[in-house]
């Protein structure tokens, strides 16, 4: 794995925990750990992410229109995409849940965003 991805369970980074410093190869290590819910369909979004040049930073900023664009057709992993790039955001408040997962208060839909498509806002 790469030097800043997480454990299988999404709750111990290994490495640099500052996600702003991973490599293209970390976020693609990331998306490894989500093989469980994303299946096999996670070789087609390593291959996007290479593609698209997405670091760590990238991730940090992504947003469901963008998951969309880069192909990440189904609702369903937008939306788990989302919620662990949350978790990974500097001062998350979120807890991990089942498989990794982590886990809102609230309804549990996709992170809120600016108007510009860029970070969460506050």
């Amino acid at each position: 794995m790469g030097k800043g991805a997480m454990d299988f369970d999404g709750s111990v980074p290994r490495g640099s925990a500052n996600v702003e410093n991973w490599t293209v190869a970390d976020v693609m290590d990331f998306l490894e750990t989500c093989r469980s819910k994303l299946g096999n369909k996670v070789e087609q979004y390593k291959q996007v992410v290479a593609e698209n040049d997405v670091d760590g930073e990238v991730l940090l900023d992504m947003t469901d229109e963008q998951l969309q664009r880069l192909g990440i057709g189904s609702f369903g992993h937008r939306v788990f995409l989302l919620k662990r790039i949350q978790f990974l955001r500097p001062g998350s408040s979120m807890q991990v849940g089942y498989g990794g997962a982590p886990s809102t208060s609230s309804y549990g839909g996709a992170p809120s965003t600016s108007s510009y498509g860029g970070a969460p806002s506050t």
